[in-house]
């Protein structure tokens, strides 16, 4: 197998990954179960696969400050995992 061909099935695999998280953060909403921390699993792991290292060589000038802001939005996620699966408030981790 190729790197190329590699690398497509890691992305595939990838896609399929975040696809089925944000099914069963929807299946969850759908049933009136809580679903804070899945759908937030579900957007980071989603978030991540748009923007891999070659496909920014090809357009860092003209999105260069998406970063910024997918970086702060990929660091929020993760907060409300940790404090989900901590058991934490938002006063009790910053």
């Amino acid at each position: 197998m190729s790197d190329a061909e590699a690398t497509w099935h890691r992305l595939e695999a990838e896609w399929d990954a975040a696809r089925l998280l944000a099914l069963k953060a929807a299946w969850m909403a759908d049933n009136k179960q809580p679903n804070s921390k899945e759908a937030s699993i579900a957007k980071a792991k989603a978030g991540a696969l748009g923007y891999g290292e070659d496909e920014l060589l090809g357009i860092w000038a003209r999105d260069s400050k998406i970063l910024d802001v997918f970086e702060g939005t990929q660091q929020i996620q993760l907060l409300i995992v940790a404090r989900r699966l901590l058991g934490k408030t938002s006063s009790e981790l910053k």
